[in-house]
């Protein structure tokens, strides 16, 4: 089938909500984000069995036991993957976020940094 030049030239149709689709694309790299700069950190302090711990704990409590709940508790279906990564990406940077501020205090008290 061959197009005609006014099927070529008809510009695609722009959502009239694509502030709305940037920012669903944006959120989700918030808890990633965070989650990475503790990771940093904990590196750099030279903290990795910390690292270990809020890495297993990605998987195995915040991921494997949600995504058994959501398959056998609910009708998600394959949307349940979608909502375990949502879930799992927000639980791991609360979690770290929380061993940062522990893991600054110390540092903080352990070299007398007001």
């Amino acid at each position: 089938m061959r197009c005609t030049i006014d099927e070529a030239s008809k510009a695609p149709a722009v959502p009239l909500g694509i502030n709305a689709s940037v920012m669903a694309f944006k959120a989700p790299a918030v808890p990633l984000g965070i989650n990475a700069s503790v990771m940093a950190l904990l590196y750099g302090l030279g903290e990795t069995r910390l690292t270990l711990i809020i890495n297993l704990a990605r998987v195995f409590v915040f991921r494997i036991p949600v995504f058994w709940f959501l398959q056998n508790c609910t009708d998600f279906g394959q949307a349940s993957v979608g909502i375990v990564m949502m879930v799992s990406n927000v639980s791991v940077a609360v979690l770290s976020s929380f061993i940062a501020w522990i893991v600054i205090r110390n540092f903080r008290k352990t070299y007398i940094i007001a």
